[in-house]
């Protein structure tokens, strides 16, 4: 393995300031998304979950300003999903009941418990918990039914609060589309990219705004508000595919890979690609808006990560 490989593996962009924390937060994102317990245990997903681990160890080791960069000595590395779930909300300095809830619903899903915490948390807590759920749902593989359980427990909470939720799709998200909402007759402009917003009318009344999008398969969305996609080519495409003249007075033009995402198309050079199964192309810039103080700020974009598999 090379450094190449590893941050391939991790998904890391090489571009980025390469941290401890980043390194630690990458792998524990991934060996929580890809562990054998969580994907029926399959040779395929004990091979991936290897490779992860394989390539945490190289870059912890091979890279020796991380290891003078370590605060504290971390654990040794386990297999088991509860304790990689633990590294990770340690990693985020959550709370300690916060933790308890979110280890209680990923873990050992049961509806009596989990609802009992949450009713002992104040509103702006749940809330939390939910967003937090919500963004991490494709890690944790939530299923759907989990997610409005938890919702119906945030309108709960929120008694005295008026809870809408909107669903944009990925469209709305990279052309940074603005939601008309009308409540009692008076004019909210939502921004979508945004997971989580408050609002207060003209009677003191607080306004909560959840957007939850519609995301295909294979597409997610992180904290950073980057947008993961899969595209699959054909080795044949890939190898054989002509040249592309695009003018008479070109003498040469790049092969291109196209990817389409619902009414964009996005082109990533042949000659930066390598010829193996699976491998990642980050078009910077090119997402959803980032998320600023000042909530409809556009002037700076997120990343769209490609996963690119070859079939």
């Amino acid at each position: 393995m090379n450094h190449k490989q590893a941050f391939d593996i991790l998904e890391i962009d090489i571009s980025t300031n390469i941290t401890i924390d980043l390194l630690k937060k990458k792998y524990h994102k991934l060996a929580l998304k890809n562990h054998p317990d969580k994907n029926a245990n399959t040779q395929e997903s004990n091979d991936k979950f290897q490779r992860i681990n394989e390539a945490y160890d190289f870059l912890k080791r091979e890279m020796p300003h991380l290891q003078n960069t370590e605060t504290k000595e971390e654990p040794k590395f386990s297999p088991v999903y509860t304790d990689l779930l633990n590294m990770f909300l340690f990693d985020g300095k959550y709370g300690a009941l916060f933790s308890k809830i979110v280890k209680e619903i990923v873990s050992c899903y049961k509806k009596d418990i989990s609802c009992r915490l949450f009713e002992e948390l104040d509103r702006d807590t749940v809330l939390s918990v939910y967003s937090f759920l919500t963004k991490y749902n494709t890690i944790f593989h939530l299923s759907q039914s989990v997610l409005d359980e938890v919702r119906e427990i945030v309108i709960r909470k929120c008694d005295n609060t008026t809870v809408y939720t909107l669903n944009p799709c990925i469209t709305d998200l990279l052309e940074h589309n603005v939601y008309k909402l009308y409540h009692d007759n008076e004019l909210y402009l939502v921004p979508l990219w945004h997971s989580e917003l408050y609002f207060e009318s003209k009677d003191a009344e607080e306004i909560i705004v959840l957007c939850e999008p519609q995301l295909t398969n294979g597409m997610t969305i992180d904290e950073d508000n980057n947008l993961y996609v899969e595209s699959k080519i054909f080795v044949s495409d890939f190898v054989f595919a002509p040249d592309f003249v695009f003018a008479p007075d070109s003498v040469f033009e790049e092969q291109m890979i196209f990817v389409d995402i619902c009414n964009k198309t996005f082109e990533i050079p042949r000659s930066e690609l390598y010829l193996k199964r699976e491998q990642f192309y980050r078009l910077k810039g090119k997402g959803m808006s980032k998320i600023k103080d000042d909530i409809y700020d556009v002037s700076e974009r997120a990343d769209i990560i490609v996963k690119i598999i070859v079939v």
